[in-house]
């Protein structure tokens, strides 16, 4: 047949020749042909189908006689459906009673091929709103841990199988397809926040068809950590805020407005400040106390914060109100003592709280007495004290006696033993205020006053002395003597100028008497010149220098005159005879006091001369043999009778000899029985001293003596002759120069007085009763 022929009923003919006889045989028959069963297609929906809704499916045969459709489902049992002739396409229609996935079987046939295909039908609930989401909000954290359910509030039937939940915490952290417990039909997720707030905690819950949404707030307060107060006070509402005092900053003054800072961490809804009876309440957005405190005293404080959830730890202040003392005063009697005598001192004020401390310094280094509230002398007082109660009379070497006479009033007695002006001090002081008294004591021995004896403080008129004398600078001293008093005395001598300029200081070390009340200068120890002198007396008290007295004098060194000497013993008159020798050595006999070791003199001579007989009175009788040696001979008698003509022979003249020593023979002189005056000008630097003797000579040669002075410290030779103390001895002794003869000699003295100007001399009636 041909392949292409349709499917249908035909007749088929059939024409069967033989070979080779030809016979035909024709045969005939009826044949059906028809297209097998071919192309069935089931189509499943593509989405679930909500409960009490149909779906429908749709099934289709390409090619097929004959063809039954049978649905098979076990839900749904079977139906059959019957096609004579494909091709066909038929829709059957499925209600969903309940929920859940469903398969389809569907069977196609034509009693010869069959086939066969499945689809899946889902069957499903809405999601719908018949939930709640709830939590265990609020919480503290941390720990912070929130418990978040939801669950489903509707018909069990109704209940939505297979449904996830999506959470997302608010907080940036999500969790995804959560199951839903079909048996307790709720959903629970524990979530821990680390930080305190609100956060919005939503669940979306979905199949694969739709999707709702739920969301709660959920509340997390941040946990109340440890709370602290912090403190700081105003004098008034205009003044900056200051830092409290004390030890343990606790202290204010009266009046001042103190403002308390709550700090906290966490989440406050309230502070609390309890303070004495009265209770203050502030919410989180003000966490500061501002309270007055308006009486002196002591007040505790206690703060609290809190939320509806915990409340803090609580804080207790101690406030102590302080007040300046009033009407301080210190008086002291006596006001002016000497040292070891005895001052009473009384402390007195109108009011003081009872935080201050009184402390009383009398200024002389000794510990501080200290009275009132002692926790505060311990804190202000940094040096050594002693504290003082109320009832306690304290005893010491310094402070003799200590004693609160009342609430008001204290008494101190104490003895100063150091000599000064001092400030005693009472102080009343708390950590804030300070007030002061003092008073004045002077403690002082009576005034020193020294002197030097003679002294000159006038520059221009000093006290004067040749640098050949030994002289002593003497001392008096009015001081004050005491036990605990010691001196030291010292001398400082300093060389200056006319107009008072500093030359240099003198050391006097060697001196012996440098630290004694009186100087005694060697001779020639000073150079001519001026002086300044200083004598203080350094007066100690145990130990410390008290006061230094000083009083000074100007002293000009003046160069002593040089003593000319023609003999030794320097005589004003000698006897010698004619043709005898007389030595006048002024080179050896002289000197200069200043230097007595220097002997380099310049030397003018002169001489003049007159008949001896001349000197006398018109009623004396001159006698060749004693001539003048019994007379008075000076100048006056002299002077107007003196011939200056040249005393020898020859031509020579004394006036051209420059000799230091002039020594001759008396035979060279013009004649005996003549009184010759010889005179010798001794120069050396500024200084010129002049010097006469007298020499008389007759015709015999008598003893050639000279009187001298024992000791030269006992007597100064003069022009005029031995200057001498009026009371103080003398010592002299008669030598015998020439012409001594054997050398036994025998002396008579004879001591007279005359006057300058007396021509004669008077015997002094019992001199020698006063000869030693």
């Amino acid at each position: 047949m041909d392949p292409a022929c349709q499917a249908g009923v035909y007749k088929v003919k059939a024409n069967m020749i033989s070979e080779p006889d030809g016979t035909e045989d024709v045969k005939e028959a009826i044949v059906v042909v028809s297209t097998a069963l071919s192309g069935l297609s089931l189509f499943e929906p593509q989405n679930c189908t909500y409960l009490d809704e149909s779906v429908a499916l749709e099934a289709s045969v390409d090619e097929g006689f004959n063809v039954t459709l049978t649905w098979i489902t076990s839900k749904y049992g079977e139906r059959n459906y019957a096609f004579d002739e494909a091709p066909l396409m038929m829709i059957e229609n499925y209600t969903c009673s309940e929920e859940g996935n469903f398969t389809i079987t569907l069977n196609a046939t034509d009693g010869i091929v069959s086939e066969e295909a499945n689809a899946q039908m889902c069957c499903i609930n809405h999601v719908s709103r018949n939930w709640i989401l709830e939590s265990n909000s609020p919480q503290i954290t941390p720990p912070g841990k929130i418990t978040v359910t939801l669950f489903y509030a509707g018909n069990s039937t109704y209940f939505p199988v297979n449904t996830l939940g999506d959470v997302d915490f608010g907080d940036g952290e999500t969790k995804s397809d959560i199951s839903i417990e079909s048996e307790a039909f709720n959903m629970t997720e524990n979530h821990t926040y680390k930080q305190g707030g609100i956060y919005n905690t939503t669940v979306n819950l979905h199949n694969n068809f739709e999707t709702e949404m739920f969301s709660i707030n959920v509340l997390l307060l941040d946990k109340l950590e440890e709370l602290t107060v912090s403190t700081q006070y105003a004098e008034n509402e205009d003044k900056d805020s200051k830092d409290l005092h004390g030890p343990d900053k606790t202290d204010v003054p009266l009046n001042a407005i103190v403002s308390f800072s709550c700090n906290i961490t966490g989440t406050v809804d309230n502070y609390t400040m309890e303070i004495g009876e009265e209770s203050l309440n502030q919410d989180e957005s003000n966490n500061i106390f501002k309270y007055k405190f308006e009486n002196v005293g002591e007040y505790y404080a206690t703060f609290k914060a809190s939320n509806f959830l915990e409340d803090s730890n609580s804080v207790t202040l101690k406030i102590r109100v302080l007040s300046a003392t009033a009407g301080l005063g210190l008086q002291a009697s006596p006001t002016s003592i000497i040292p070891g005598e005895e001052v009473t001192f009384t402390i007195e004020f109108e009011s003081t709280d009872p935080f201050t401390c009184i402390s009383f310094d009398a200024d002389e280094g000794e510990i501080l007495e200290t009275f009132g509230n002692e926790e505060t002398c311990n804190f202000m007082v940094d040096e050594e004290m002693h504290f003082n109660q109320q009832t306690e009379k304290r005893r010491r070497r310094e402070t003799e006696e200590a004693t609160w006479i009342d609430d008001t009033s204290i008494n101190i007695r104490y003895t100063y033993h150091d000599s000064s002006e001092f400030h005693p001090v009472a102080k009343a002081f708390n950590t804030i205020f300070e007030t002061n008294a003092t008073a004045e004591v002077t403690v002082a021995y009576p005034p020193s006053n020294i002197w030097i004896e003679n002294n000159s403080t006038n520059i221009r008129r000093p006290m004067k002395y040749f640098r050949e004398d030994t002289f002593r600078l003497e001392t008096t001293a009015q001081v004050y003597d005491h036990p605990s008093r010691t001196y030291i005395m010292k001398w400082n001598v300093d060389k200056i100028t006319s107009s008072n300029d500093f030359i240099e200081t003198i050391n006097i070390s060697s001196i012996r008497s440098s630290n004694c009340s009186a100087l005694r200068f060697p001779a020639r120890f000073l150079d001519v010149g001026l002086y300044k002198i200083e004598y203080t007396i350094d007066i100690y008290d145990n130990g410390s220098l008290e006061d230094s007295p000083s009083c000074f004098t100007y002293l000009e060194i003046e160069s002593g005159n040089l003593r000319p000497m023609m003999v030794k013993g320097g005589a004003s008159y000698i006897l010698r005879g004619y043709d005898q020798m007389v030595y006048l050595e002024v080179d050896k006999y002289s000197l200069d006091p200043d230097n007595p070791e220097d002997k380099e003199f310049q030397m003018e001579w002169s001489c003049r001369f007159v008949d001896a007989a001349d000197v006398l009175q018109d009623d004396e009788t001159y006698d060749e043999d004693i001539s003048l040696s019994h007379h008075v001979v000076t100048p006056h008698h002299t002077e107007k009778i003196m011939k200056d003509e040249e005393c020898f022979k020859e031509s020579k003249s004394a006036k051209d000899l420059q000799a230091p020593q002039w020594i001759f023979n008396t035979a060279t002189l013009r004649d005996f029985n003549t009184l010759y005056e010889i005179e010798v000008i001794l120069s050396k630097d500024s200084r010129r001293e002049h010097k006469r003797i007298y020499l008389d000579v007759i015709q015999n040669n008598p003893p050639g003596i000279i009187v001298m002075c024992e000791k030269s410290v006992a007597c100064r030779v003069t022009e005029g002759g031995f200057l001498v103390n009026p009371s103080d001895w003398l010592a002299v002794r008669a030598e015998c120069v020439t012409e001594c003869g054997s050398g036994y000699l025998r002396y008579e003295w004879e001591i007279y007085g005359i006057s300058g100007e007396s021509e004669s001399r008077e015997l002094l009636d019992e001199w020698s009763t006063h000869v030693i």
